[in-house]
């Protein structure tokens, strides 16, 4: 039983990895270099947030490895505009957190897993042609051209996926949308502290009510732009800022505008004044850096032959929920229970195209459904997070789930922590959405809050009970 992974990026290391603790004998064909044979930072090594719905999926060794490394975030930290701050917990439990990691050092980490496992990984490898009813595929190395032949074909190789544009090309009738999004972001480095330490630590420790070590996300909404801060192990924090990438008024900053010192230091002052003093070298290191573009993609079907789509080479999504390294992780718990399910009755090759297959209809429900609920958040974040009224509702879902947990749970919540495929997540989200859209309707949630959370509690519907009856699960 053989297996080629194309990608080895931290999903196609997982996922090579599984085909090992089955037996398989694995390739794993990755195009650029091996990212252990020396340290750098690329403008595309955003931080990621691991959540338990990535982590549970993980041997737990591997989680205590990465917990080793990464640093959790049991908060969210807002940095308002007016200068005040207000910390907003992620769940009821310090169990309820997110992970954050640089991606680079989670693709070390599962690398040298894989190769413990008796993966074998070849670096400098461009696929250039598949045969995905024969399961094979054609690489470039070093101008030669190298076939590998297996029992399946995995593409783990990102947005612009080789395999799954072969698969178009090929016959598989693929629908396929994708669209970019008016925003960028580039990352931006925060030392530690002159005095040593993280360099917000005074202000986490203000806001926690329990161990002041522990790290939040600190996040500065700007309607139309916005600056993340993740915590590294090492005390530094990565900072990622969005805005558009050109304007589309006089008054709107974009990467466009933002082009010399003195623009970028007094568009950062007038934003983000309290971030100011931690950026020691903005406008260089800002200048310096090529915006990276953010994009979705969906498509259907993920399969065809013997050949299969995994990670973000099925579904890229908008990083607004951090969950494209979560939902990968969950496709290939998805795809292995599909494999583990199959007929060993049947050959070998009908067991392949019965898993491909299954894997399509059992995931491509949840894999629409991030794509799209990532988006609405986005623009959530873009086009109401500066109003009254929707920070007044994002108060009362808080409220609501901290009194009553089994009636209400706030979608990032949902999305990051429940036991519920993405697709269950969606139909939740709009059913109680609605509702409370209902009593926002009859009382004001700036005004009378409470009165909105009494008419929720005290209307029942179909949202609430099933709700009730998922977390009793």
């Amino acid at each position: 039983m053989r297996a080629i992974v194309v990608g080895s990026g931290p999903v196609g290391c997982m996922t090579a990895m599984r085909f090992r603790e089955r037996g398989w004998e694995v390739q794993l064909c990755e195009g650029g270099a091996d990212p252990r044979a020396f340290r750098r930072r690329s403008r595309r090594s955003i931080n990621l947030t691991l959540s338990r719905r990535g982590l549970r999926t993980l041997p737990v060794e591997i989680q205590g490895t990465l917990y080793e490394q990464g640093v959790p975030c049991v908060t969210r930290i807002v940095h308002h505009r007016d200068g005040s701050v207000a910390s907003q917990a992620y769940g009821l439990t310090k169990e309820e957190h997110l992970l954050s990691i640089s991606r680079e050092l989670l693709n070390r980490i599962l690398l040298d897993c894989a190769e413990r496992a008796g993966v074998r990984i070849s670096f400098g490898m461009e696929c250039v042609q598949a045969d995905l009813e024969h399961a094979s595929a054609t690489f470039l190395s070093q101008g030669e051209l190298r076939r590998f032949e297996a029992d399946v074909l995995v593409g783990c190789d990102g947005t612009n996926s080789v395999v799954r544009h072969e698969m178009s090309r090929r016959g598989a009738r693929m629908s396929l949308s994708q669209s970019f999004i008016a925003h960028s972001y580039i990352e931006l480095g925060v030392p530690v502290a002159p005095d040593g330490g993280y360099a917000w630590a005074r202000t986490e420790a203000s806001l926690s009510s329990g161990d002041e070590t522990e790290r939040g996300l600190h996040v500065w909404p700007r309607g139309t732009h916005m600056l993340l801060a993740l915590p590294n192990l090492d005390q530094s924090y990565t900072a990622s800022l969005f805005i558009p990438t050109v304007s589309n008024g006089p008054d709107e900053p974009s990467f466009e505008s933002l082009d010399s010192p003195s623009r970028v230091t007094a568009f950062f002052e007038t934003y983000f004044a309290d971030a100011v003093p931690h950026l020691p070298n903005l406008s260089e290191e800002f200048l310096g850096k090529v915006p990276a573009t953010l994009r979705t993609l969906k498509c259907d079907p993920y399969h065809f032959g013997r050949a299969v789509l995994l990670g973000d080479a099925a579904h890229t999504m908008v990083p607004f929920f951090g969950q494209g390294v979560n939902s990968g992780f969950e496709d290939v718990q998805v795809f292995f229970s599909a494999l583990d399910a199959s007929s060993d009755h049947e050959s070998l090759e009908d067991r392949v195209r019965r898993t491909v297959s299954d894997f399509t209809r059992l995931r491509r429900p949840s894999g629409h459904a991030i794509t799209d609920l990532s988006l609405g958040n986005f623009r959530d974040l873009v086009d109401h997070s500066g109003q009254r009224a929707f920070q007044a509702r994002h108060a009362i879902e808080r409220d609501l789930y901290l009194r009553h947990p089994q009636r209400f749970r706030p979608l990032l919540n949902m999305v990051s922590f429940a036991e519920l495929s993405y697709e269950e997540v969606a139909r939740l989200h709009r059913a109680q959405s609605a509702k409370l859209d209902r009593c926002c309707q009859l009382f004001d949630p700036v005004l009378q809050p409470e009165r909105v959370i009494r008419a929720y509690l005290e209307g029942a519907d179909t949202a609430s009970s099933e709700l009730g009856s998922a977390a009793a699960q």
